[in-house]
């Protein structure tokens, strides 16, 4: 049997329950959008399966698109990826993680040529904490009060995802998790840190991030009805035995599973699924999209 390990990322299960920008705080605009993001390392490539709605408030209504690709890339061999607070505007600024990752990539790229993935995590982590915490302290305040009401853990404000050929060839994946802390003292406003944390490509994983509490269930509690599917058992068995099972094909049904078991309630998920790979001999590439009815069932 492999070794294998099933890593899920689930701080902003809370926050992004709602996804909408936050319009009725006075000091700043603040977006989040709910997305799921579905990693799976096969033995010679990784595949990467997300969701593709977006929705919006303007005052008590909610708006929603489909269509929207949240997987970006970065040249042909980098793809980036954020769930948590996905834009916040002032009137001076306006700071979207997606930008700030281009910008960082095409500096490093600029200067150096091929980029380190490591190198690339630093300068985002670094750049977009960097201009967060040039808000204003009712803007933190802001923040931090739309943290604390969906309950992000640890005050998690944002994770972000590289994932690419590194140049050494090496299949690499770096998380970049950004928190806000609490002011140390009186006369301290909060700050925003980050982390960086590296996941080898080379050995099977899954990794879940964003809006994965229905997946989550799944792995945990055999009773929850992703679990009692049959198709979803001769899968999971199949891939803690180390078969070979389509990385693709995997992360797809995945995140099709998470949509189509996702409560009423929760509007922040939907079709069509895009789905994407990842390898040394081609690098960064997109697969398929997906519409509803037509996502594929789990390989086993």
């Amino acid at each position: 049997m492999q070794y294998l390990r099933l890593m899920i990322r689930e701080g902003f299960n809370q926050l992004l329950r709602l996804a909408v920008p936050v319009s009725l705080l006075l000091c700043c605009s603040i977006s989040s959008h709910a997305t799921i993001y579905v990693i799976v390392i096969g033995r010679r490539q990784i595949a990467i399966a997300s969701d593709s709605r977006r929705a919006t408030m303007v005052g008590s209504r909610i708006t929603t698109a489909d269509g929207i690709e949240k997987v970006v890339p970065l040249g042909s061999r980098i793809a980036f990826m954020s769930a948590g607070l996905s834009e916040i505007s002032t009137n001076s600024t306006t700071i979207m993680p997606d930008r700030v990752a281009k910008e960082c990539y095409l500096s490093l790229t600029k200067n150096r040529g091929r980029v380190s993935i490591g190198h690339l995590s630093d300068a985002f982590g670094q750049t977009i904490t960097e201009r967060m915490n040039r808000l204003s302290a009712s803007g933190k305040a802001q923040i931090d009060t739309m943290l604390q009401q969906f309950g992000s853990q640890g005050n998690q404000a944002m994770e972000s995802i590289f994932v690419g050929v590194d140049d050494d060839g090496q299949l690499r994946i770096e998380t970049v998790n950004v928190y806000l802390h609490p002011p140390s003292s009186a006369t301290e406003s909060a700050g925003f840190e980050w982390t960086r944390h590296e996941t080898s490509g080379n050995d099977p994983n899954i990794i879940l991030s964003g809006d994965v509490g229905v997946l989550r269930s799944a792995f945990e509690n055999d009773a929850s009805p992703i679990a009692q599917l049959s198709s979803f058992k001769t899968w999971w068995q199949a891939f803690r035995e180390g078969k070979t099972v389509d990385s693709g094909q995997t992360a797809e049904g995945l995140v099709s599973l998470a949509i189509k078991y996702s409560p009423p309630e929760r509007i922040g998920l939907g079709y069509p699924i895009f789905v994407y790979a990842v390898n040394v001999q081609n690098g960064f590439r997109k697969l398929r999209s997906v519409p509803r009815g037509k996502a594929s069932l789990l390989p086993h």
